[in-house]
């Protein structure tokens, strides 16, 4: 009698739980179906519709736990176990995620599809090899599928057996633009790098033993499992004249594409035909001018850049500057590979190292370290990327010989170079003096200042700030909090971090989807605008940067969706992480922080938080990016926003200006 009464009152409740669901009281429903859970644990139903409503509420990872409830009581439910395997993806549970793959295998072993979905879990969960085993067998059940294919490609890739991706990708019949750009790079890369790393048959089948090497001319390390095939220094011509055809034919299939276009003119460009490379740029920002996203705002005073560097020759000391692998090379095992690009803002030095390398990379100048700089350890083979800002080369001498180090070990440039030669004409060769005087290359590439103009400097700041906060809750109503690198130096240190050149800071905005935080930032800054400060765009057109005192504050707006805060990143954070913000003391000034400092530091920097990382970076996520870029101002909307800033500045005399696209290095000082 009373099960059969349980199972009437959980069905009542799973009925007022519906109802409630389609009249949009989420919470209202939630408690109709934990109840109904509670009353018949045994139904699957009850679990999945808890799960389901708990989604609604952008509740994660409790939707999980229902879910695999549901899932628990019906393994062979296929979409059930679907939803289970997507919600564990979202929240970058990968051996979980794999879990439920493999069982979504065992229902439908036919599945392309499936194949290709736990290939890319294993990928994102860093195992290239168990994703390179699946593909593999997958190629082996459907043939030549081509999204497997391609999978397999990109998986050798990231694992540096760049002549694999390249004989895969040439097995695809009628490539489109995509596997023909893919089949570009992985050239390039087999002819730029005088090493790769082979994966064995061995490696495929059991993927735990990691990667397999071949040791010619190089010694595995013990124990490691690790080593390189040296790759002969002699460049063979073959490669480069195929990456140019695949990128011809994808021009051919794509017309108009000036990414595509951009890349030939690099290919042209690395192999010394400068001729042939400015043709390609030319015609790269002749399709620019068309593309109306936001995009070009990243990419256009580089590409305009480029074009000049291969076209001109002037004063200008940016275009006489170069760099080119010396000539003494190494026989020793190496820790990874590097490369320079001269650039509109600086000289970028760029790379990766191999697995089990370390997490920094060291550069020197003429055998003096002059930098620690933190690598992507997110990746299989963690890569970096470090610009040193044309001011700074300035000081640097006439020549000067640039070699990166990790664990002791020599990174290699083309052609097994342990050094690459900068060309520096001009440089005054005051380096070596700076740096016995204790000044360092800071983290945006700028020589740092001396200690006591710096002390000046962040009391400058800290003075901006208090105005600029009084001034945002004056007029906006919204509160002013440090975040990022200045926060950590506050609440560790109670002082700036050591060297540090700048001042983040956030608000709370109220918008909840990417193109209204973009209106909203767009009337925040007019209103700010009105006020008396200047206003500059950030990389891409991400709004914005303001500018008191003469000095630029680095804004941050937070916005919440999808269980995440949104800010220069993506955070695992929710509103409560935020607000209520607390005051506390900064160098004898009251400032605001967020209501729980320590989540968001631990989040941001992990939780050796307390420990400095001076080679500290981001590495924001491809697909983040993507998504944050639908906030930020197209072209377009750039150009509109500069005349509703000239608009404001005819009404108001003392208005603020609208400056453009600001560089990260710039902070206003008249000295930098």
């Amino acid at each position: 009698m009373r099960a059969g009464f349980g199972a009437d009152e959980a069905a009542l409740r799973m009925r007022l739980g519906r109802l409630a669901e389609q009249r949009g009281r989420y919470r209202e429903a939630e408690f109709f179906y934990r109840r109904a859970t509670l009353l018949r644990p045994e139904d699957a139903a009850c679990h999945l519709r808890l799960g389901r409503i708990l989604l609604r509420q952008g509740r994660v990872p409790e939707a999980e736990s229902a879910y695999a409830a549901a899932v628990a009581l019906r393994p062979d439910s296929y979409p059930w176990l679907t939803r289970l395997a997507k919600l564990r993806v979202r929240q970058a549970k990968w051996a979980e995620a794999v879990e439920c793959y493999e069982a979504l295998i065992s229902l439908k072993p036919t599945s392309p599809r499936l194949h290709l979905a736990l290939g890319q879990v294993l990928e994102s969960g860093d195992d290239p090899f168990a994703a390179i085993a699946v593909y593999l067998r997958g190629q082996a059940a459907f043939g030549d599928d081509p999204r497997l294919v391609r999978r397999l490609a990109d998986a050798y890739d990231k694992v540096g057996d760049w002549q694999s991706a390249a004989e895969t990708l040439r097995r695809i019949q009628d490539p489109d633009s995509e596997v023909l750009l893919q089949l570009a790079r992985s050239l390039v890369l087999r002819y730029r790098v005088p090493f790769r790393c082979v994966t064995s048959p061995a490696a495929v089948t059991r993927p735990d033993q990691g990667l397999h090497v071949e040791a010619i001319a190089a010694q595995a390390r013990p124990g490691s499992g690790l080593g390189v095939e040296t790759v002969a220094t002699q460049a063979d011509p073959g490669l480069f004249a195929e990456a140019v055809a695949a990128l011809e034919a994808a021009a051919q299939e794509k017309v108009g594409s000036p990414r595509i276009s951009y890349r030939l003119g690099r290919l042209y460009e690395r192999f010394g035909q400068n001729g042939e490379a400015a043709r390609a740029y030319r015609q790269a920002l002749d399709e620019l001018a068309t593309v109306k996203r936001a995009w070009r705002n990243t990419v256009e005073s580089d590409w305009r850049f480029r074009e000049r560097y291969v076209s001109e020759a002037g004063d200008d000391p940016r275009l006489l500057r170069s760099v080119t692998p010396g000539d003494e090379t190494t026989q020793a095992a190496p820790a990874g590979y590097f490369e320079a690009l001269v650039t509109g803002t600086g000289l970028r030095l760029h790379g990766f190292l191999l697995p089990d390398t370390g997490d920094e990379v060291e550069l020197h100048v003429d055998g003096t370290r002059v930098r620690k700089i933190e690598v992507n350890t997110r990746n299989w083979r963690p890569g970096f990327s470090y610009e040193i800002t044309h001011s700074a080369l300035a000081d640097f001498p006439e020549s000067a010989s640039l070699t990166m180090l990790a664990g002791g070990r020599h990174l290699v440039a083309g052609g097994g170079a342990r050094a690459l030669v900068l060309t520096n004409p001009g440089g005054v060769g005051r380096l070596d003096g700076l740096l016995a005087e204790g000044r360092t290359l800071s983290k945006k590439g700028t020589l740092a200042l001396p200690e006591a103009e710096l002390n000046d400097r962040q009391l400058v700041y800290v003075k901006a700030y208090g105005e600029m906060r009084d001034l945002l809750e004056d007029l906006l109503g919204k509160q002013l909090f440090l975040l990022y690198g200045t926060l950590l130096g506050c609440h560790r240190d109670g002082a700036f971090i050591a060297g540090d050149d700048d001042f983040d800071v956030a608000y709370l905005a109220n918008s909840r989807n990417p193109a209204r935080l973009k209106a909203e930032l767009r009337r925040d800054a007019l209103t700010l605008l009105r006020a008396g400060c200047d206003i500059g765009a950030a990389a891409g057109g991400r709004l914005f940067k303001v500018r008191m005192h003469g000095i630029w504050l680095d804004v941050n707006p937070i916005w919440f969706r999808d269980g995440a805060a949104w800010g220069f990143i993506r955070h695992r954070l929710t509103r409560a992480d935020f607000e209520p913000v607390r005051q506390t003391e900064f160098l004898g000034h009251q400032v605001y922080v967020p209501n729980d400092v320590e989540a968001f530091l631990v989040e941001n920097y992990g939780e050796t938080w307390r420990t400095p990382q001076p080679g500290f970076r981001y590495y924001r996520k491809p697909e983040d990016v993507k998504y944050m870029r639908r906030s930020w101002l197209r072209p377009a909307e750039l150009a509109e926003f500069a005349r509703e800033a000239e608009a404001v500045a005819r009404e108001f005399p003392g208005a603020g200006r609208f400056v453009g696209i600001q560089q990260p290095a710039e902070t206003g000082f008249i000295n930098d």
